[in-house]
């Protein structure tokens, strides 16, 4: 996805948590995810997230560690589940 979508689609949807695994996640897209909170990244390493522009705005950002797509589909249900259950915006029965 071109950054110019990946922007339009985070001013669409206002997401509290952004995955990737190759598609960057640059500063615009960043700075116009109003309510982000944490942004997922199925590979190895960070390079395509902009780790700067997300610290600044108290993002948090993780990886995986790993290159395999059976780790990323693993880790990325209980990342979520941990996120849903320890949101303040959320109320768990």
């Amino acid at each position: 996805m071109p950054v110019s979508g990946a922007v339009e689609a985070v001013q669409t949807f206002d997401p509290q948590v952004i995955i990737a695994q190759f598609a960057p996640v640059t500063r615009e897209v960043i700075e116009n995810a109003k309510s982000l909170e944490v942004i997922g990244c199925l590979r190895g390493g960070t390079e395509n997230i902009n780790v700067d522009a997300a610290s600044k705005r108290k993002v948090l950002v993780f990886n995986n560690g790993g290159r395999t797509a059976s780790a990323s589909q693993n880790s990325r249900s209980p990342t979520c589940y941990l996120f849903r259950a320890t949101s303040p915006r959320r109320i768990m029965p």
